[in-house]
């Protein structure tokens, strides 16, 4: 069989035989070591991508996967290749995940660890770590290879550039700010980078191109030399031609060939296919060529080339018209995949719903040249809609499978042309919901007659409309407002049957934006680039080395290298097996039957498990392993299938066939009100009278608002690996929890095993958020399981795909609440009924939910309320805490209540809330037994806010703006949120009011440290590093904490609520004090020593140089808050009413810290916290069928917030002088959550924008988030309750 691999064909034609390396391998380089992988490795793996080759074959861990789609950037590799035609090599980002590995030959390809280690980093790693660019760590990289790629092509970026390039890199943690202030310092804005007060320049390494790895002189060579080449082998075949003339012969001998020509195509669908053809090394596909008539674009030539092309002042004179509007097409796509794909692939795409090119190429009359490789014939086909659904279009369009595209042709526009292209999205959006683009031509004659206009529309009924009607309308017209009007009206019937009301809103604006863009000098709107953003910091903690200094994140350095380890990232172990789960694919139904015969019968299926197979308890603490005789929503899992492969155990578990009786299911929360569908009795709350206070109120407002769910979206997905020790039943874990205390309770429990013998280990996650305490534990839990029952190490990570469907979001949240005011904005009283959406469990939501009746108010003082809150039982997974939990759902709505009042009594907002402040000595009635506000800090946030921002003359620059601008309106806002940090909350979280440490010091000096907390990305283990080094006195090299694992602290608390800083920091304090006092006689002695010999004489001496640390809370239980972060915001947005989109201009943030321990983390906090409420209030949206299927299943379907989203400024400011009086730890406050509650500050400056649209100064209902649909149709004076698309089968969850 080894002879087979390899095989040369003979069946091509003598004078054409292939030339192909004598191995029949291809050739590539990884980080300077040559690489040769034959075809019996190449494809025999069904899924051969350049990621899997990375870790799996050469444990180069430093690329990392989170989507697998290409949607997150964290897989950013470097491939170059030398370019014979132009004599240079060329660098390109790639995403890994997507990238064949057969595309790498004759490439040389630069990974994370390439570039530089922890010894010797290179200057990006350095520049990033120092500049508090990383917190998680888990998208350093992959940001890293984005900025090293482009500085191989443009040693001298601008910000706009770096903007470019990274805004197909996702970071859920730091708000992009710092990262992109890392990498300003490359551009000629270094000099402004130095002055941040965060940042010490001082040991700064310099940028330079010898720094950078070197091409290799082979690959050039081999470049210039290369034949065809082809791979055979495992029953498939692979080519790899470099001449037309090769490609023709080769898929007229090969018929049922596929061929890839950079469209970015799934890795499995390229292995499925016996014979496959690779057409980007035929050069001449790669030509544009430029003449009097039009350009000519070579099918092999990738976006990015295209780009190159575009830039070249030649080809922009010949045709400033289409190279203008080209460019605009490029920019749209993200740089790593234009870096990969064609223009080719990306209009020949499956669904070209979501085609770039496709409406801008309709309208100018594009055409294909066409080879048939069986005839040799050549033909011209228009791209137009009959091309993608004539007749004879099977597969998406008209050509057949022995149809070549050769090259693309884009006519000449004329002088008096006008061509206009849009698109909604600076990033590819899901498939499924393609926002709205186009292609506009005109062409005028020189009375501004209209000769010609094609007006087409992308994203639409699977694909794209042309609109005919509206265009003949205006044929032989003046081109004036005249017209215009009667286009528009002409869209509104031609189109008003076809789509949704949104996107026919829409389509009209887009022509609208078509006629702004004439009348502007056609020029496209650019956004400006990030500025250099201020922070302020005190000088808090004068007399300690360590505390309150900027120290960097203890793992920077090696988030930076790639060295750091993730769950997915540990080696495997001896005999591993991989587990991959069957779910759910009904929302509500009994299970009648699981055929598991076709999965055993599968090579690689080891065993099966379910609910049958559990020798302990298969519930606890309302989670539930494995379903049972009823599955209740899409994706629970029903049993987990072991296999050698996570491969084998993937195919085996879809193999299982599960037949279910369905049951009504309920997949709304407004269905389950109608139904009645609730988990217990509402909980109700009273304070003061309301009934007789409504009798004295000016104004009375009645409403409903509702605030949906929002995705955790940690860069690093679920994962454990469960190893036996092989005896007494005990096991290791090594999982992405927050929680370990209690993966450790539920394991033993499921097992039926004493809780000593499970131990949990976890050295860092990449981020949590919340999703990480009680999200994985089902997984966990069935990973486990397996490993007890084979006696083997388990491996369960799961892919985005598994996280979207399995587990629970945000708990959304809808109130319906009267408000009672008196004419001067003052609250009287609050009438709220608030219905939250748990999912099928209620978990560990209701008392969740308390915080937000027992913040009600947050700042704000209602003297008189009743508070309903009933918890509704829905057919999807049940929902789970997240970063600031209910708080932010009910911070929104008295925001709103306080928003509609300033209206009704007409004045101004920021009046309003100033009247409706708590003062010091208030009783806050929400709080069990009132509590006296003793120190909020809130009024002393929202005065240094206004001041700061120059609110009141930014305010008339707003107005002044709108007042001169019909289409695009700006707002700003300003609010002050407080939140209240609790280590003791409602009873049931009591227990967690305690924590433990562990200090060893080692004969050597060296210091190890364990304590309850886990990091991921919050910094926690840095300040508790710098909390040892300043408490022992003890250089921080020295110190070294380890992994956060049940056999050295156990009982743990989660960590989350923000208090993680004050618990770990208290038993810390207590073990090094221990510590301290064992020492103290040896310092007396020796005053003269140093910390080696005080260590070395107390050993002598047999001194205990271990200590535990224990801090019970002893605040008393009853007590819900043990101090107040609060926060101030102010935002200035710009809004495009007519498409919906908007722009973040500035954000100026103050934030009461308290005396920050580590100012650089802090702020940082505050800028990712901010960010992702930003997220939740803007723009991102989980969509589901009524049938209770997710349709949200990647990061290309789910929107965060990227780089180019984020304020143009972003200034965050530390209150230096505010009350430290009933701060936490070291007088500091807890600030993980706080500044998550200040992102709504963004919707409401576009509520403010809309309102200037508008018109008038009127109440208008604005549910959360404000989505660019919801903005477009607040627009235009319309509200739905329901977001539909055009399916009219997808819910807005």
């Amino acid at each position: 069989t080894q002879s087979t691999w390899g095989a040369v064909s003979s069946i091509l034609p003598v004078g054409l035989a292939m030339s192909i390396n004598s191995d029949g391998c291809i050739i590539f380089f990884v980080n300077g070591e040559r690489h040769e992988i034959p075809a019996s490795t190449l494809l025999l793996a069904p899924r051969v991508n350049l990621l899997h080759y990375l870790r799996n074959d050469l444990g180069l861990k430093g690329c990392k996967p989170a989507c697998e789609t290409g949607g997150c950037g964290a897989c950013n590799v470097t491939v170059s290749k030398f370019n014979g035609t132009l004599n240079i090599v060329e660098h390109k980002v790639v995403a890994a995940c997507l990238f064949p590995l057969v595309r790498c030959h004759l490439a040389d390809v630069t990974t994370i660890e390439g570039l530089g280690n922890s010894k010797h980093p290179h200057v990006l790693q350095q520049r990033l770590a120092t500049t508090h660019g990383t917190q998680c760590g888990y998208c350093s990289p992959g940001m890293i290879m984005s900025m090293y790629s482009l500085l191989r092509e443009n040693p001298n970026p601008t910000t706009l550039d770096i903007e470019d390039t990274l805004k197909g890199n996702l970071c859920r943690c730091t708000g992009y700010r710092p990262i992109i202030e890392a990498f300003q310092s490359f551009t000629d804005q270094e000099e402004e980078c130095k002055e941040s007060p965060l940042n010490d320049y001082k040991n700064y390494m310099k940028y330079s191109d010898s720094s950078n790895p070197t091409f290799p002189d082979e690959l050039i060579e081999l470049t210039r030399l290369q034949g065809d080449v082809e791979l055979e082998g495992c029953g498939r075949q692979l080519f790899l031609p470099t001449s037309l003339d090769s490609l023709i012969v080769c898929k007229a001998t090969h018929p049922s060939a596929t061929l890839y020509g950079g469209k970015i195509t799934p890795i499995p669908s390229l292995h499925e296919t016996q014979i496959s053809i690779i057409t980007e090394n035929v050069g001449d596909l790669h030509e544009v060529k430029y003449q009097e008539d039009g350009i000519n674009i070579g099918s092999a030539v990738t976006i990015s080339q295209l780009r190159m092309h575009l830039l070249r002042e030649d080809i922009n004179e010949a045709h400033p018209v289409l190279c203008k509007s080209l460019l605009q097409a490029c920019q749209a796509i993200l740089k790593h995949i234009r870096d990969m794909g064609t223009v080719i692939g990306n209009i020949l795409c499956p669904d070209i719903s979501n085609s770039d090119f496709v409406p801008l190429l309709v309208a100018c009359s594009a055409l294909l040249n066409v080879i048939n490789c069986e005839t040799k014939s050549s033909k011209i086909i228009p791209i137009n809609s009959s091309f993608y659904n004539g007749p004879t279009a099977t597969t998406g369009n008209i050509l057949n499978d022995m149809d070549l595209v050769v090259s693309l042709f884009i006519p000449r526009c004329v002088s008096d042309t006008n061509l206009f292209t849009y698109r909604m999205w600076p990033k590819p959006v899901t498939i499924k919901f393609s926002r709205i683009s186009c292609g506009i031509k005109l062409v005028c004659d020189n009375n501004n007659i209209v000769k010609d206009l094609i007006m087409v529309f992308g994203g639409v009924k699977g694909g794209f409309l042309v609109a005919h009607k509206a265009a003949s309308v205006a044929i032989g017209t003046k081109w004036n407002e005249h017209v215009w009007r009667a286009i528009i009206a002409e869209l509104h019937i031609e189109f008003k049957d076809v789509i949704s009301e949104y996107q026919l809103y829409l389509t009209v604006g887009l022509f609208q934006r078509f006629v702004e863009y004439c009348d502007n000098g056609c020029q496209y709107y650019n956004l400006p680039p990030m500025k250099k953003s201020l922070q302020t910091i005190g000088d808090w903690h004068k007399d300690s080395k360590y505390i309150g200094k900027p120290v960097i994140h203890h793992a920077a350095v090696t988030h930076c290298t790639g060295e750091s380890v993730y769950v997915g990232d540990i080696s495997e172990f001896g005999n591993e097996l991989h587990c991959a789960f069957v779910t759910s694919t009904k929302a509500h139904a009994k299970i009648l039957s699981v055929n598991v015969a076709s999965a055993r019968a599968l090579e690689g299926f080891v065993s099966y498990y379910d609910y049958t197979d559990v020798p302990g308890e298969n519930d606890f603490d309302d989670h539930t392993a494995f379903a049972k005789d009823c599955v209740n929503f899409v994706g629970q899992i029903i049993g987990v299938v072991v296999g050698t492969t996570v491969t084998a155990a993937r195919k085996a578990a879809m193999s299982i066939e599960v037949q279910y009786e369905e049951l009504d299911a309920i997949t709304t929360m407004e269905e389950a009100i109608k139904k009645e569908s609730f988990f217990e009795t509402p909980t109700i709350h009273t304070v003061g009278n309301v009934g007789e206070s409504f009798k004295h109120c000016d104004h009375v407002i009645e409403g409903e608002l509702k605030v949906h769910a929002q995705c955790h979206v940690y860069m690093e997905n679920v994962g454990c690996i469960c190893v036996p020790s092989g005896e007494n039943d005990e096991l290791v874990l090594y999982t992405t929890t927050q929680d370990s205390s209690s993966t450790q309770r539920f394991v033993s429990d499921l097992l039926g095993i004493s809780r000593n013998k499970v131990v949990v280990k976890i050295k860092r996650i990449g981020g949590g958020f919340g999703g990480k305490e009680l999200k994985p534990l089902p997984a966990v839990g069935s990973a486990a399981l397996a490993a007890y029952k084979l006696n083997r190490a388990v491996r369960c990570i799961f892919t985005r795909d598994d996280d979207f469907l399995m587990v629970g979001y945000r708990t959304p949240l809808l109130c319906r609440y009267k408000v009672g005011c008196t004419s001067d904005g003052r609250i009287l009283c609050v009438d709220a009924k608030v219905y939250a959406d748990c999912g099928f469990k209620c978990n560990i939501n209701l008392g969740l939910l308390e915080y937000m009746y027992n913040f009600l108010g947050n700042v704000f003082c209602i003297p008189n309320s009743v508070f309903e809150l009933q918890v509704c039982k829905t057919n999807w997974p049940q929902n789970v805490a997240m970063r600031g939990v209910s708080l932010i759902g009910g911070a929104w709505f008295v925001d709103n209540w306080i928003h509609d009042i300033a209206i009704k009594c007409n004045l101004p907002f920021e009046q309003v809330k100033s009247a409706n402040f708590y003062t010091l000595g208030d009783v806050m009635p929400f709080i069990e037994g009132g509590k006296i506000v003793e120190e909020l800090n809130a009024q002393l946030c929202w005065e240094r806010c206004l001041k700061i921002s120059n609110f009141y003359d930014r305010q008339k620059e707003v107005a002044e703006f709108n007042s001169k601008n019909k289409y695009t309106k700006r707002g700003i806002y300003i609010m002050v949120k407080s939140f209240g940090v609790t280590m003791a909350a409602p009873s049931f979280l009591v227990p967690l009011c305690q924590s433990s440490s562990l200090v060893c010091i080692y004969t050597d000096g060296s210091v190890s440290v364990n304590h309850h907390g886990v990091e991921m990305g919050q910094g926690l283990h840095t300040k508790m590093i710098q909390l040892v080094c300043d408490t022992l006195g003890v250089d921080q090299k020295l110190v070294r904490i380890t992994d956060t694992s049940t056999d050295k602290v156990p009982n743990s608390t989660t960590t989350g609520g923000s208090f993680g800083t004050d618990l770990a920091g208290e038993a810390l304090l207590h073990a090094c004090m221990t510590l301290n006092e064992r020492l103290k006689p040896f310092k007396e002695e020796n005053p003269a020593g140093c910390w080696k010999t005080w260590i070395e004489a107390a050993y002598t001496a047999r001194v205990c140089l271990s200590a535990v640390g224990y801090f019970p809370n002893t605040n008393d239980p009853g007590k819900l808050v043990d101090h107040f972060t609060s926060g101030a915001a102010c935002c200035e947005v710009e809004v495009d009413c007519l498409t919906g989109e908007f722009r973040f201009l500035v954000a100026d943030i103050v934030m009461d810290v308290g005396h920050s321990i580590n100012p650089a983390i802090d702020v940082g906090q505050v800028e990712g916290g901010f960010v992702q409420g930003l997220g939740l209030h803007t723009c991102e949206e989980i969509w589901g069928t009524l049938e209770g299927d997710k349709l949200t299943r990647s990061l290309s379907d789910y929107k965060i917030p990227t780089v180019v989203d984020v304020p143009r400024e972003f200034n965050v400011h530390l209150l230096e002088d505010g009350s430290v009086k009933r701060a936490g730890f070291l007088s500091a406050r807890g600030i993980g959550e706080p500044a998550v509650l200040l992102g709504s500050c963004v919707f409401f400056a576009i509520k403010e924008a809309i309102a200037a649209y508008r018109g008038s100064r009127e109440i208008f209902r604005l549910d959360s988030p404000a989505s660019c649909e919801r903005i477009k149709l607040a627009c235009e004076g319309v509200f739905s309750p329901h977001l539909k698309h055009a399916s009219n089968c997808a819910i807005n969850i």
